[in-house]
């Protein structure tokens, strides 16, 4: 049937706009009408609810839970995976390695089903913009400390079935910035060492006692280091560090002579590790004697007593013939 009732101006009139109903709801912020979901039922809003908790209880850690591990990586996400599922569509998911820093992995967890990813790594990143992982770090902090290399850790990491460790360019970046930090950490420590120790000697009289180690056994040995040890604390005041030889040094396939080789030896005095020339035996006294130079200006002390068996040393004259401002050096008997 054809509508008879139009316009005066022959215009067909506008559509109405729909303006809701009571199956409406109006959101009080936005003014934007959403229809209500009368098609769920009961169950079906109950399951929502369990996997939000599901959600919530993911991120649980036990504070146990703490450290690095190793583990076997298909025996391990196996058993991970068959106990889990997609938390959106509840299918099989699978995980993938997707890039190696180091010794740190990046993972990637994807559905088949709905395409969902997730990704997650295999430690905690550090540093001042936090991109640096932190096993890489502690890896070679630990080769450092017991006196190991790059190598070593290429071929621990090769035995034990790991990847490969950084390579030598991040690791020089590293091993200097450890260096760095420990060289802060230990200087700090002495400091309060010196003032436990003054606190505890009457009028500034040390009575400390030296000791010196070596790189290699035998008289051939090109580092040596030497320590000044508190007798009331025990513990460690300053530390000197001597040593024969620079790689630098070593490395320059120049003819060491000439314009040329001048001018190179002054830019590479500011980096050059070589400071000191003389006998290995005579390492710990030299190392000694710089130590007690600088201790007045370090430890404000005024008397050092010497234990008594550097009496005996072969090299000990040169502290009777040193001459300070403000300090003396005694010999226990």
């Amino acid at each position: 049937m054809e509508n008879t009732h139009r316009r005066p101006s022959g215009k067909r009139p506008k559509k109405r706009r729909f303006r809701g109903n009571q199956f409406m709801k109006v959101c009080s912020h936005t003014h934007v009408a959403e229809r209500k979901d009368t098609s769920k039922c009961a169950s079906s809003n109950k399951i929502s609810g369990i996997q939000t908790s599901l959600k919530s209880n993911l991120v649980k850690v036990s504070e146990n839970f703490k450290g690095y591990r190793i583990f076997d990586f298909i025996s391990t996400f196996r058993s991970i995976l068959s106990v889990s599922c997609c938390l959106k569509c509840h299918k099989p998911l699978t995980i993938n390695e997707k890039s190696t820093r180091g010794l740190c992995s990046n993972f990637e967890i994807r559905c088949k089903n709905c395409g969902s990813v997730c990704t997650f790594s295999s430690c905690e990143n550090t540093g001042n913009k936090n991109n640096a992982p932190e096993i890489n770090r502690r890896s070679i902090l630990a080769m450092r400390c017991i006196g190991q290399g790059l190598e070593s850790l290429k071929t621990f990491c090769a035995v034990m079935s790991l990847p490969n460790p950084v390579e030598q360019k991040s690791y020089d970046v590293i091993n200097n910035k450890l260096s760095r930090v420990m060289k802060e950490v230990a200087e700090e420590s002495m400091k309060r060492a010196a003032v436990e120790e003054n606190s505890s000697s009457p009028d500034y009289l040390l009575t400390v006692s030296g000791d010196g180690t070596w790189k290699t056994r035998g008289h051939s040995s090109l580092i040596g280091v030497c320590t000044v040890i508190g007798a009331e604390t025990g513990k460690v005041l300053d530390r000197e560090v001597l040593s024969s030889f620079c790689k630098g040094c070593d490395s320059y396939k120049g003819v060491k002579f000439g314009i040329k080789y001048n001018k190179w030896q002054r830019a590479h005095k500011i980096s050059c590790r070589k400071n000191y020339s003389g006998s290995a035996g005579k390492m710990e006294v030299d190392g000694m004697l710089r130590i007690f130079n600088r201790s007045e200006k370090l430890h404000n002390p005024q008397i050092f007593e010497l234990h008594r068996r550097w009496r005996h040393k072969k090299h000990s004259m040169p502290f009777l013939k040193t001459s300070h401002t403000a300090m003396t050096i005694l010999f226990r008997k």
